[in-house]
């Protein structure tokens, strides 16, 4: 049986515990509130707004002309592989048959002081020609003996019909003197013996008649068939003169010499390539060129103008050639999604030479735009501008984006100019805020820290004179593009 002392002394323990236990934590409570009296009060201070400084750009209408730039690389216009027409070995080269020189096709020389007179320009390689030479020979030969041949079967001809026209004459006679020894005959004061024999003499001139007849009536045939054959010579023979000429090889065109792989004892077949003419005098680049600037290109050229194109070595340079937009692909690329201008140069008109293989940087003169507002692309954030007013205040304002020029954008609509907006601290801008403009910049400073501006500021509203400053201008360029 449990003692009853040993569980009245565990409960008073158990009892004792918990009435020290809030003894200490009373004793803790009083002592905080006591140290939380003796705080210090702490003291308040209003806090200013803050003031963001930002940069501004200011907003005008401009009339500008649009500069469309591309890529491409030059090539000459007129370019030709000339390939041996005849098979053969080299028997001799042009003495200058190098890289380089300056070679000239055949042509007609016209003088109002002598008669018309034939170059035949620099033959540069010579193909062994016996062959050939033997071929035209045999092929005169064969026409004039079918020549000849056609002469004697009309001259056998009329004989036959000569011939037949006096057999037909002793047919008759025959015949006469068949009947009149048949009539003596049939009057018994001739002899059988005497029919027999008049019988037989008719009968073979008839066969001798018929058989010239037929002979005559062959002689068309033999004739027509003799023509065929000289007809078919004549045919080999002016092919077997043109493979003649083909030995002597000369240039198609005036240019110079680019590549060469013909050299004297050399066999070549025929279609083997012999030497590259190249054209320097007229070059054509293809440029690849986005859609809508295929739309203002395709309706300057419809409208019969070509646009005008500056070319540079790099888009840092200046221009050294000036060109024209000649014609347009009727397709775009599928896989760059691009389009092919073709810019023509005119190396005559040039300063320096525009060499084929260049890799060029082209500024086509596009359309013109008036009063366009024109901003920078980091003005806009998420769709809208922050317009600062006079008390320095911004306002969200939203606008419509439409054509890029690199770092600028065309507005169409939202600002109507004369508003300055923040091109700075975009992201943490709010409406109603506060702001300390710190530097306002200006279209034309813009355009002034670009390499190669996108468009040509107009000096005036007006461009019915179409005089445009370009960006060399305002770079002290030499040069200035021509609408």
């Amino acid at each position: 049986m449990a003692d009853p002392d040993k569980y009245r002394r565990l409960l008073h323990r158990t009892i004792l515990s918990q009435v020290v236990i809030v003894v200490i934590f009373l004793v803790s409570l009083a002592g905080y509130n006591a140290l939380s009296a003796q705080k210090p009060q702490v003291a308040t201070k209003d806090i200013a707004p803050t003031v963001l400084n930002v940069d501004t750009f200011q907003v005008a209408p401009v009339t500008f002309r649009e500069i469309l730039t591309a890529y491409g690389t030059a090539r000459p216009d007129r370019q030709v592989v000339v390939a041996a027409q005849v098979s053969g070995e080299i028997v001799e080269v042009h003495p200058q048959l190098e890289v380089g020189q300056i070679v000239s096709a055949a042509r007609s020389i016209i003088s109002a002081e002598t008669a018309t007179r034939r170059d035949p320009g620099d033959v540069l390689v010579q193909i062994d020609e016996r062959d050939y030479a033997n071929r035209v020979r045999q092929t005169q030969n064969r026409i004039n003996e079918a020549s000849r041949e056609i002469e004697q079967l009309q001259q056998q001809e009329q004989n036959a019909k000569r011939l037949l026209k006096k057999s037909r004459e002793d047919l008759v006679a025959f015949e006469d003197e068949y009947q009149r020894t048949r009539k003596a005959l049939d009057a018994k004061v001739g002899a059988e013996a005497a029919v027999t024999r008049t019988l037989v003499d008719l009968q073979r001139q008839n066969d001798a008649v018929v058989q010239l007849e037929n002979q005559v009536s062959l002689f068309p045939h033999q004739v027509a068939a003799a023509k065929e054959r000289l007809s078919t010579s004549e045919a080999e023979l002016e092919r077997a003169t043109d493979d003649l000429k083909r030995t002597r090889v000369v240039a198609p065109f005036d240019g110079i010499l680019s590549e060469v792989m013909a050299e004297q004892g050399q066999f070549v077949r025929m279609g083997e390539p012999l030497f590259r003419i190249t054209d320097p005098s007229r070059i054509e680049i293809p440029v690849s060129i986005g859609l809508d600037d295929w739309h203002q290109i395709s309706s300057s050229l419809e409208s019969g103008h070509s646009p005008v194109v500056s070319l540079a070595a790099s888009e840092v340079l200046e221009a050294d050639w000036t060109g024209a937009i000649v014609r347009v692909a009727p397709e775009a690329d599928p896989v760059s999604r691009t389009i092919e201008a073709y810019v023509e140069v005119q190396n005559q008109e040039q300063s320096s030479a525009l060499l084929p293989g260049t890799f060029v940087h082209a500024r086509i003169t596009g359309s013109t735009n008036e009063n366009t507002i024109v901003i920078p692309r980091e003005s806009i954030f998420d769709g809208h501008v922050f317009v600062v007013d006079t008390e320095q205040q911004v306002h969200q304002v939203p606008v419509t984006q439409g054509r890029k020029l690199k770092s600028l954008v065309v507005v169409t609509r939202g600002l109507t100019g004369g508003e300055q907006i923040a091109t700075t601290n975009l992201n943490i801008l709010e409406d109603g805020l506060h702001v300390d403009v710190q530097e306002t910049a200006t279209l034309e400073t813009e355009l002034a820290d670009q390499v190669w501006p996108l468009i040509d500021i107009a000096k005036s509203q007006s461009i019915a004179d179409d005089v445009v400053e370009s960006p060399a201008t305002m770079r002290d360029s030499k040069e200035s593009l021509a609408p």
